[in-house]
């Protein structure tokens, strides 16, 4: 037996190892040769052949394959155009490019002609793209898309990439816009804002709706690029969003408005009298408005339920009486005053809210009355020191008309009392004077000619309260003379007030008040101006200089067609002189220049 390992290595070894016989233990009859020398055995060496590595093996065979499929993907190719192509989502690899015309066409002039849906922001449309004016370039679409490549790679690749071939599209501009401008139409909102409305009682929900403004150009580009696409086209819009949430809404209906359009409410005043702010009226009193920050906010409208509540309590209030000034003639009467006590609207209004979040039994309170002073106490009137007259004018001759309007116009102004540093304004109380007040169609300036229209006449009553004012020393702060002369008043001494924006206008600028008295009949007004003498005043009229003359008008015959012989324009300087009533002194010299135009002639043809 072979030690392990056994083979011509381990034969050798023994052979090596072990010594020859060299006798004893038996005998041998025959004579013995001695034998030979041990023969040593020289070991074989084995030449080791090279084996190819299996790396190798592997790459030389996937060449070979890759190379056999190459071959096999020429073989088997057809068309000019490469696999994998597409145009708007329709496979064209391996057609030539009469086999893509046919293709492109079937398809895509179907969808040229079909209605084709449109998201933008929050709002869908359709269209037609043959309608907008698109159309498809198919010559230059084919010419751009990829031909057959030889490289091996690109065709590998091409079994798992799709490559998208640009489509042509064409565009009637004119259609396109009109279209664009429908779409805009549609996609284009305002913003509407959350909010609650209580109508006639009812509750009325305003949920929000996001604004949004398209992006014309993109949504342009958008639209010629997309028509063609198995999806919806998006445009781009520009959303407004809103300010209040829809669980706002519903929180303010539901919390706030339901509860306060439950029943009428009612204010107890004096004497048994109510005032009743109907169920129906709720909504012209309670309003919602944005609180900033995604909610509502109930806003109260007190003056609206003053509007709809003082009424029927007005029989309850107790005004204060006003001291009053009354001429007796040689002097003037000061009135007695009384205190007043009416409702106190903020206060009583102030348990509304609480009022109108009641939902079980009557819903009502009481009318919080409050004291009330007179503006002018018996005491402050005598303190004015309106105790004699200041000054005053008359005009005579007035016509029957301009008499009714400074009658009118007089009795506003009656009494009225311009407290020191006060500024007193013809317009504010005679204003506006118009048919609807009371005011008659009577002579008057228009347009730089005689006419006639409502309210003509009050600039003879403005003049005599301005030459008044004048004899008083008070401060004349606006005032401005008629177009033309006509004789009615002193030269340079009238107002006219019957313009746009004219005005006269006079400033208290003495310690005390000043009282004004009109007297008038339909031929004649009379006015004084009551106070305390402080001042002597003089008049200097210079003489007439820079003369205008007149030109002749014609006009169509009607009521504002008024004959005139006309007359010429002049300018003169009036002067007045302000000395004190104690000590003579000049205190003032004031001039001013008064410019008249002319008076035109005026024939009604």
């Amino acid at each position: 037996m072979l030690p392990p390992g056994g083979g011509r290595e381990a034969i050798e070894e023994i052979t090596d190892v072990l010594p020859p016989y060299t006798g004893g233990g038996y005998s041998d009859p025959k004579p013995k040769t001695p034998p030979p020398p041990p023969r040593r055995i020289i070991p074989e060496i084995k030449v080791p052949i090279p084996r190819p590595s299996r790396v190798a093996m592997i790459t030389a065979g996937a060449f070979v394959a890759a190379g056999a499929l190459y071959s096999l993907d020429l073989a088997l190719t057809t068309g000019e155009i490469p696999r994998g192509v597409e145009v708007a989502g329709i496979d064209v690899g391996g057609l030539d490019a009469q086999q893509v015309d046919a293709v492109l066409r079937h398809d895509l002039d179907r969808k040229l002609d079909e209605s084709h849906k449109i998201v933008a922001g929050e709002v869908e449309t359709n269209f037609v793209p043959s309608r907008a004016g698109l159309g498809v370039n198919y010559e230059l679409t084919i010419a751009g898309l990829p031909k057959q490549s030889w490289n091996p790679i690109t065709r590998f690749a091409s079994y798992f990439t799709t490559t998208e071939g640009n489509l042509v599209t064409t565009v009637n501009e004119s259609k396109l816009n009109k279209a664009m401008d429908k779409i805009k139409g549609v996609a284009q909102r305002d913003k509407v804002e959350g909010s609650v409305r209580i109508k006639d009682g009812r509750v009325v929900p305003i949920y929000p709706l996001n604004g949004q403004n398209l992006e014309e150009d993109q949504a342009r580009t958008a639209l010629i690029d997309g028509w063609a696409e198995n999806a919806p086209v998006r445009l781009p819009v520009h959303i407004d969003p809103t300010g209040v949430t829809q669980d706002a809404v519903n929180f303010a209906i539901n919390g706030i408005a339901n509860p306060a359009a439950t029943s009428d409410v009612s204010f107890e005043g004096k004497d048994g009298e109510k005032a009743t702010l109907k169920k129906s009226d709720i909504g012209d009193v309670l309003r919602f408005e944005s609180d900033g920050s995604g909610g509502l906010k109930p806003v109260y409208d007190y003056d609206a339920a003053v509007k709809i509540l003082a009424p029927q309590l007005a029989s309850t209030d107790v005004q204060a009486t006003e001291a009053t000034f009354i001429s007796t003639g040689s002097g003037v009467q000061v009135t007695k005053s009384a205190e007043g006590e009416i409702v106190d609207w903020p206060k009583t209004l102030d348990q509304l809210p609480d009022l109108l979040q009641q939902t079980i039994g009557t819903r009502e309170a009481k009318a919080i009355y409050k004291k009330v002073q007179p503006k002018l106490t018996q005491q402050q009137a005598n303190d004015l020191g309106i105790r004699e007259v200041i000054g005053e004018f008359n005009i005579g001759k007035l016509d029957w008309w301009s008499g009714v309007n400074i009658r009118t116009a007089g009795a506003l102004l009656n009494g009225t009392v311009i407290k020191p540093g006060e500024t007193f304004s013809f317009n504010d109380v005679t204003g506006p004077r118009t048919a609807d007040e009371g005011y008659a169609a009577a002579p008057m300036i228009v347009d730089g000619r005689p006419s006639k229209a409502a309210g003509g006449g009050v600039s003879f009553l403005a003049g005599a309260i301005y030459n008044a004012a004048f004899e008083s020393g008070l401060q004349i702060t606006e005032r401005r003379n008629a177009p033309y002369y006509d004789g009615m008043m002193p030269v340079g001494m009238d107002a006219w007030v019957d313009g746009p924006g004219a005005d006269l206008k006079i400033k208290n600028n003495s310690k005390h008040g000043v009282m004004i008295e009109v007297y008038a009949t339909t031929s004649k007004v009379s006015v004084k101006l009551w106070g305390t003498k402080s001042v002597d005043v003089d008049l200097e009229t210079g003489d007439r200089h820079d003369i205008t003359y007149a030109q002749f008008k014609q006009i169509p015959r009607g009521p504002t067609c008024v004959w005139s012989d006309g007359a010429e324009g002049f300018t003169v300087t009036e002067t007045r002189v302000i000395t004190d009533a104690d000590t003579g002194k000049e205190t003032a010299r004031e001039k001013t220049d008064v410019k008249y135009g002319p008076k035109p002639k005026i024939a009604c043809v």
